[in-house]
């Protein structure tokens, strides 16, 4: 069975959600598995011809609302709606640490 680039992404969009609803010891375990399965969607859509140039953790919240006004301009897909999930929530987490 082959997974998708979006199957990869949907699981990490839940791992992650889940990950901000516990706390304890099984909250890095779910970011961590989150993060695996966002990488993997990221190889397999590289090797899909499908390229993503979203940010790293490290960029400025300027260059991820950049990124969003890219994804929103995007055609609608699972993909899509998935990384404007994760973006949003980066951008937030941003703006909760500037505060």
């Amino acid at each position: 069975m082959k997974f998708t680039p979006e199957s990869h992404l949907k699981m990490a969009s839940i791992l992650l959600w889940a990950a901000r609803a516990t706390t304890g010891h099984r909250k890095p375990r779910l970011e961590s598995l989150g993060h695996a399965f966002r990488i993997r969607a990221k190889q397999l859509a590289q090797s899909n011809g499908v390229t993503s140039d979203e940010p790293s953790l490290f960029d400025t919240q300027e260059d991820w609302e950049n990124h969003l006004a890219d994804l929103l301009s995007q055609p609608d897909s699972v993909s899509r709606r998935l990384s404007i999930q994760w973006t949003e929530a980066v951008i937030q987490e941003m703006r909760e640490r500037e505060s």
